[in-house]
């Protein structure tokens, strides 16, 4: 189980939309918005490495003054330290993203699912179980006769009424509970003040 990347994704736009509003650029193709993007690319990140480190195993120039010793080789080989920060950082990652996870029991054919919708997120169509795939995905027949490829987290088994089969080896009648008196707590009660207005 690994947490989706979406996140990753959604924080580069924020950065980009923030550098846009710090700059004040009405274009992307601005010298001022360029200069921006170029100190973004060598800020470093999470892992201490930025992303110019990354592709091209040192930080470009900019119009910030850096130290020569800036561009030396010592930053192609620190990267063996920046990628093991930046695995322990996803597993990290991953170990939260587990926590609140659980396996969901396989479905065998036959049986009667509910089917998320993708869009409204309800579940609102049914269909019968055809066949299982390799990773954890079934096809799915609805009444209509539509055909379905879900994954599991997508599929829920219907709870379907049970019918009271009576059993020839047992009474048909229903045994009888004992009666157990209702508890009661035992501290006083107020009496009830009504105020009338």
């Amino acid at each position: 189980m690994f947490p989706s990347s979406n996140g990753h994704a959604e924080v580069n736009v924020r950065i980009l939309k923030s550098l846009v509003a710090k700059t004040g650029c009405k274009s992307i193709a601005e010298e001022k918005f360029m200069h921006g993007l170029l100190e973004l690319r060598n800020s470093p990140r999470a892992d201490g490495r930025s992303p110019s480190q990354v592709v091209f195993g040192h930080p470009m120039r900019s119009q910030v003054p850096m130290h020569h010793s800036s561009y030396a080789k010592e930053w192609q080989r620190s990267s063996d330290e920046a990628d093991r920060k930046a695995a322990e950082q996803e597993m990290k990652m991953i170990e939260r993203y587990d926590r609140s996870t659980r396996r969901l029991k396989p479905l065998k054919p036959g049986t009667i699912v509910l089917i998320q919708d993708p869009l409204s997120k309800r579940w609102t169509k049914s269909g019968s179980i055809v066949s299982c795939g390799k990773n954890r995905d079934y096809r799915v027949v609805t009444a209509s006769g539509r055909v379905y490829w879900r994954n599991r987290r997508f599929l829920r088994p219907k709870i379907l009424p049970n019918a009271a089969t009576p059993d020839p080896e047992k009474n048909d009648e229903p045994e009888k509970q004992p009666d157990v008196p209702l508890r009661r707590s035992e501290r006083e009660r107020k009496p009830v003040v009504r105020f009338r207005v």
